[in-house]
């Protein structure tokens, strides 16, 4: 039942004025100048709609609110989440699962909603609203599932939680402790088949993402086998069908386990896809996990650094192991006394505590900038400014003085040569200061600076960390030694080295990269999982390089058969992109192509989507997980054989409707009935002057 309570935000005094104002409206309309215009009953007709339209738009002036009270009784809710992913059927039980199973669940469900408000879900890669589905997702994410039901139905009558799976969880949080703080009561419906068959699999992969041509790199397999003693088999590695190496195998326990290593060579550019297969054994019945694809990027050539000292230093060690992390550079630490190499042979030169003012150190200098090598300055104590300043025009230090100062930084939020992590930017400035001479900046454009000095607590506009570029040489500055000590600190606080890592790899990777000149850019990541969206993102440039995507972008994949899928991008804000579902494992490339005025501009690529066949893994139930969260608050595990005891176990549990009391505060303004009585009124005057011969 529904109350309805009247509420003013003024005083109520207010309302015999509003009928006042209601009264004199209609008094000075129809009777001061026209009360010869119209019949008597007409003239009081009109003067009384106009009184009540004029008094009830004053009314509204003052805000009523009207508030609203009902009561809404809910049934007690079940859930019952349903697990459809592939391992259900991967037993002697799978007919029954797509068949008599369903009609089952459904029938029990039916008699249940008589009482009971009934959801269903379903659950695998991720919860979906229903049943309507196949026993086909790739993997199982159970703890999404319950993640789902706490969120959505948290402050509700929530009765039972039914949860039916094989209780094989091979993706996201233990559901068990996602569980622990609900109230409501799991029961589980145990499916599958917990008998352990034979099975020779491959557990897992070892290798390099990329390797070089011309060199060797490791592939390492690793194969386990249950109840297969004394079986024997071959571990075959293919590429492009042809037969790389095969190694024999033989089980000699009834749990056993062996770790293959072969090593190839690298003898051809581009993503090379590798096919390792176990060769079945007789007692078998699942092999969908005797095979899996690997793929490896090879790569032309690593990026060459060379990272050249003053003398020894603990920075050096720092940045060293930072840029080692990415197999993608080779790094050549040296001493400048030593050093008898060109620097033309390096994509990027490190100098740290260079130039010192020495005759050598000039050279070097003027060698890097005639050959418009990228360098990264680390300025110390012993840099010749002077020298120094001679390199570039931008990034010019002025007022310098051969004095020390200890220097913190501050990250730059407004920094856009390369990304920052956000939740980095709040602890620099806990860091050591590092150690340099005095020295100013010229102004240089801020969404250069990629760290600004801060002395003491204060923050000032001078560079720490600074990019420039100068007649098509990029050339980096860090204003002070002492990154060792932000390594360290790094290490303490956070248990890695990750930031101070991440701010030396990426000064790196901006310095060594070429730019690109292109008005026509395609931008994709080289590896997808084949449960990603393959997103292919183009930007297209006019001659001015500006961003425009009034063009069509024609967009062809074409898969390792040979078969091509056209596709037109879509087009986002003033870029384009494409994205893409379901795509089959394998390696792809990719041919886009855009017309811009009366020029033709095409672009090429490829990609892989990799097999991540979690489900065939494990096949052998876990009801051990069911048990674990219904044992928490007395709930219970039956058979998917059993599913019509459900309505029974529900009658144990004390169910109950609750009810609730909603309260709800309107304003009048936001009545629609009140905007429909109003245009009536008005309507009612307009015609009834109309028809007596005024307007």
């Amino acid at each position: 039942m529904e109350k309805i309570e009247l509420i003013l935000q003024y005083s109520p005094w207010f309302i015999p004025l509003c009928l006042f104002l209601g009264v004199i409206y209609a008094a000075i309309l129809y009777y001061r100048e026209r009360h010869n215009d119209f019949s008597t009953v007409v003239r009081y007709t009109l003067a009384s709609i106009r009184f009540l339209l004029v008094s009830f738009i004053a009314f509204l002036l003052l805000s009523p609110l009207i508030k609203r009270q009902s009561h809404q009784t809910e049934k007690p809710i079940i859930i019952f989440s349903q697990d459809f992913s592939s391992s259900i059927l991967m037993n002697d039980d799978s007919t029954y699962y797509k068949t008599a199973y369903k009609q089952k669940v459904d029938s029990v469900l039916d008699i249940l909603e008589k009482d009971y408000q009934v959801e269903r879900l379903g659950f695998g890669q991720h919860v979906s609203r229903g049943h309507d589905q196949d026993f086909h997702q790739p993997y199982t994410d159970m703890g999404e599932m319950v993640e789902y039901i706490d969120d959505t139905y948290e402050n509700r009558n929530l009765g039972a939680i039914f949860i039916a799976s094989d209780g094989i969880v091979n993706k996201g949080t233990d559901p068990y402790y996602l569980s622990r703080d609900m109230m409501t009561p799991f029961y589980g419906v145990a499916m599958g088949d917990t008998t352990v068959k034979s099975d020779l699999k491959i557990t897992a992969v070892q290798n390099n993402d990329i390797a070089y041509k011309g060199n060797k790199f490791p592939l390492e397999v690793d194969v386990s086998a249950v109840n297969a003693n004394n079986e024997k088999s071959l571990i075959q590695v293919y590429k492009n069908s042809e037969l790389l190496e095969s190694k024999s195998i033989t089980v000699d326990s009834r749990k056993w386990q062996k770790k293959f290593s072969f090593v190839f060579e690298a003898s051809e550019k581009g993503m090379q896809q590798y096919d390792i297969r176990l060769k079945t054994i007789d007692s078998e019945n699942n092999t969908m996990n005797n095979y899996q694809k690997v793929f490896i990027e090879v790569l032309e050539s690593k990026q060459r650094v060379l990272l050249l000292g003053r003398r020894p230093h603990p920075d050096i060690a720092a940045i060293k192991k930072a840029i080692q992390k990415n197999p993608n550079y080779e790094i050549d630490v040296e001493m400048l006394s030593q050093w008898n190499k060109k620097p033309e042979a390096y994509n990027l030169v490190i100098l740290h505590g260079l130039p010192s003012g020495g005759n050598r150190e000039k050279v070097v200098i003027q060698q890097l900038k005639e050959i418009k090598v990228p360098v990264w300055f680390i300025i110390g104590t012993e840099t010749d400014i002077n020298t120094l300043n001679r390199f570039g025009n931008d990034l010019q230090v002025v007022d310098s003085k051969q004095e020390y100062e200890g220097i913190k930084g501050e990250l730059n939020p407004y920094f856009t040569l390369f990304s920052i992590n956000k939740y980095d930017k709040g602890i620099l400035p806990a860091f050591p200061p590092l150690q340099s001479l005095y020295g100013k900046f010229k102004a240089i454009d801020d969404s250069r600076i990629l760290v600004y000095k801060k002395i003491g607590d204060v923050s000032t506009s001078s560079p720490l960390w600074a990019f420039a570029k100068d007649e098509q040489q990029k050339y980096a500055i860090t204003f002070g030694e002492g990154i060792w000590r932000w390594r360290i600190y790094n290490y303490i606080k956070e248990n890695n080295h990750q930031m101070v890592d991440e701010l030396i790899r990426k000064t790196v990777k901006y310095l060594v990269a070429r730019e690109d000149k292109s008005r026509f850019r395609i931008d994709t990541k080289p590896r997808f999982s084949e449960f990603e969206d393959i997103i292919i993102r183009a930007e297209l440039y006019n001659q001015s390089y500006e961003l425009v995507n009034e063009p069509e972008v024609k967009l062809v994949i074409k898969d390792a058969e040979g078969n091509q899928y056209p596709y037109v991008m879509s087009r986002q804000d003033e870029a384009y992109e494409m994205k893409m579902e379901n795509l089959s494992p394998g390696s792809y490339s990719f041919k886009a192509n855009v017309k811009l005025g009366n020029e033709q501009f095409e672009e090429t690529g490829t990609f892989v989507v990799e097999d991540v066949n979690l489900e065939s893994l494990n096949t052998v139930a876990d009801y051990n997980m069911l048990f674990r969260i219904a044992g928490q608050d007395q709930g219970d595990v039956i058979t998917a054989h059993e599913i019509n005891q459900i309505p029974e176990i529900i009658e144990k549990v004390d169910l109950k409707p609750v009810s609730y009391t909603m309260k709800e505060y309107v304003e009048w303004v936001h009545l629609k009935w009140l905007l429909i009585v109003l245009l009536v009124l008005l309507t009612t005057e307009w015609l009834i002057r109309k028809l007596n011969g005024a307007i």
